[in-house]
C-alpha cells in the first residue's frame, strides 16, 4: 500500500542525523522502511542491517553494521575495533568513522543511510557508540533506527538541535482513506459505518487491519462480519 505522507516523513529524515521509527509490533515499520528503500535511487547509498537476538553483543553488531556499510562501498577495518565489553572503548567509533571519511573522499557527492531494523532492543553501549559516531561523522552517515522501544540516546538533545524525524504509532496509524484501499486491495467491500468500525476498534494498527482483512474476506456477509468484528479471538488476538 503506497503511503506518500509517510514516504514524506522519511525524506525529511535522512536529510538529516537521525530518523527514529519506533512503534509496537505489526504497525509497519519494516514494510515502510522497505517501500521507502525501493523508492530511492539505486545508486548503493542505503544499507539495511536487521539486529536480531544474537547480534546484541557489541562485537556482533559492529561486525553486521560493517557489512552493511561495505554493501555500500565502504571499506571498514575492524582490527582495532575487537572489544565485547560494556567499557566505552572507541575502537569500533573510530574504525567507522575513518572508513566513512575515506568514502567521503572518494564519494564526495552523497552519505550513506544506514537503516537497523531492531526485532530486538539496541544494548545501551551501542546505543552510546551510535551518538558518538554520527557526532563524529560529518553528516557522512544517516541513521534510520527501526525499534519497538526508544534507545538510549540523548533524544532530546536530538530534538533541541532539530536533527532527528520521529515516526511513532500515531504516525503509523491507518487513515480511513489507507484503510479502505487495503481492504479494497484484499477483496472486501463493506460500508463506511463498518470501516469506521474495524479502524478505530484496531487504532489503525495495521496488522490487526490485516488480519481482519483476511478474516473478511472469508465471510459472505462481508458487512455483518465487519460490524462483530472485534478481534477478541483468533490471528487478532495473538
Amino acid at each position: 500500500l503506497h503511503r506518500p505522507r509517510l514516504l514524506e516523513h522519511l525524506e525529511r529524515g535522512v536529510a538529516g542525523s537521525l530518523t527514529l521509527v519506533s512503534a509496537p509490533a505489526g504497525s509497519g515499520k519494516t514494510t515502510l522502511l522497505s517501500a521507502w528503500a525501493r523508492s530511492v535511487p539505486a545508486d548503493g547509498s542505503v544499507a539495511w542491517v536487521t539486529l536480531e537476538a544474537n547480534d546484541e553483543s557489541r562485537t556482533r553488531f559492529w561486525s553486521s553494521f560493517a557489512q552493511g556499510l561495505e554493501r555500500c562501498g565502504v571499506t571498514v577495518h575492524l582490527s582495532a575495533a575487537r572489544s565485547d565489553t560494556d567499557e566505552l572503548e572507541d575502537g569500533p567509533v573510530d574504525a567507522m568513522v575513518s572508513a566513512l571519511m575515506a568514502h567521503g573522499e572518494q564519494q564526495p557527492a552523497g552519505s550513506v543511510v544506514m537503516v537497523l531494523d531492531c526485532e530486538v532492543e539496541l544494548p545501551a553501549v551501542v546505543a552510546d557508540d551510535l551518538d558518538r559516531l554520527l557526532h563524529r561523522s560529518g553528516g557522512l552517515l544517516r541513521l534510520v533506527i527501526a525499534t519497538r522501544a526508544d534507545p538510549v540516546l540523548p533524544l532530546h538533545r536530538y530534538r533541541l538541535a532539530g536533527t532527528v524525524v520521529e515516526v511513532r504509532m500515531a504516525d503509523l496509524a491507518f487513515t480511513l482513506d489507507e484503510a479502505r484501499e487495503l481492504m479494497r486491495m484484499g477483496g472486501v467491500h463493506v460500508s463506511e459505518v463498518a470501516l469506521r468500525a474495524i479502524v478505530d476498534r484496531a487504532h489503525g494498527w495495521g496488522a490487526g487491519l490485516r488480519f481482519a482483512v483476511a478474516s473478511l474476506d472469508r465471510h459472505v456477509d462481508q458487512e455483518r462480519a465487519a460490524l462483530d468484528f472485534c478481534g477478541d479471538s483468533g490471528d487478532v488476538a495473538e
